[in-house]
């Protein structure tokens, strides 16, 4: 049995994009994630990315190694890098939510509290509490809670 990994890392994004921006942008990777049978999720707002990707280990330090050297990318930090039995996002090739900035703050606010967004510490995810947090977050995002 492939062990399944799971990595969660946000980043800044060195260009404003738009929600259609981001959209085409998805369409390429989750081509390539099918290809690399990896899943999980993406968050956009603020020039802020937080995203969830689940896949082979050797799949997810792949496409993890490209995005650290992805000139789109900057500050990107590994909040978290675990194995798991199973997936928390199976269902989602690539989940996107764009957020505008209208709508953010209430976003902000949550992330805030389970450590995610504007802080100079990170809580650490690896804990059951604060990963129920994060997937509980993830799935009211994209209306699955």
């Amino acid at each position: 049995m492939t062990t399944l990994r799971q990595i969660i890392y946000k980043s800044q994004s060195t260009i404003d994009y738009s929600h259609q921006d981001i959209e085409t942008m998805m369409a390429h990777f989750r081509q390539k994630n099918a290809h690399f049978s990896v899943t999980g999720c993406l968050i956009y707002f603020d020039k802020t990315i937080i995203q969830c990707l689940e896949g082979s280990k050797s799949s997810i330090e792949y496409i993890y190694a490209s995005i650290c050297n992805d000139i789109r990318h900057q500050n990107v930090e590994l909040i978290s890098n675990q194995a798991i039995e199973e997936r928390d996002f199976s269902d989602w090739e690539m989940a996107v939510r764009y957020i505008p900035k209208e709508n953010q703050t209430d976003s902000k606010r949550m992330l805030e509290v389970i450590g995610l967004y504007k802080k100079e510490k990170q809580l650490p995810i690896e804990t059951m509490e604060s990963r129920h947090y994060f997937q509980q977050f993830m799935r009211s995002m994209f209306g699955r809670a």
